[in-house]
């Protein structure tokens, strides 16, 4: 069975390009491209894991980590992959803080993202 991911993307050439990288790998993924269609998707679907932005409209990606991570649902636990060109040093607290399990620096590497991906899901 294919894991299942949420991919919250604003720009949809990014999106495209997460999706072309994930080709391949066994997975499904879903696209949200805001913070508060994720919201609506995490509350509605089962998810093995999300791969966000940090900058998104509506809710961001530490927001977004927030809210799944305070929620008793099915999805509260899953990992959450955070991508963003915004990382500023010392931020690592926050990100552990928001319920974040791993993030990447933009501009995406492939082979790092789906070696992240494959390994969250364990599927390395």
């Amino acid at each position: 069975m294919s894991a299942r991911i949420l991919l919250v993307e604003d720009e949809p050439a990014h999106a495209l390009l997460i999706q072309s990288i994930l080709d391949g790998c066994d997975v499904v993924i879903t696209h949200a491209d805001n913070g508060d269609h994720a919201v609506k998707l995490i509350g509605s679907e089962t998810y093995d894991l999300v791969l966000t932005d940090f900058i998104l409209p509506e809710k961001d990606g530490l927001e977004l980590a927030k809210h799944i991570r305070s929620q008793d649902t099915v999805n509260k636990d899953i990992p959450i992959l955070l991508i963003s060109t915004y990382f500023q040093p010392g931020e690592e607290s926050a990100l552990i803080e928001a319920g974040i399990t791993e993030w990447q620096a933009k501009p995406i590497k492939a082979d790092k993202l789906r070696e992240a991906v494959l390994r969250l899901l364990d599927m390395s």
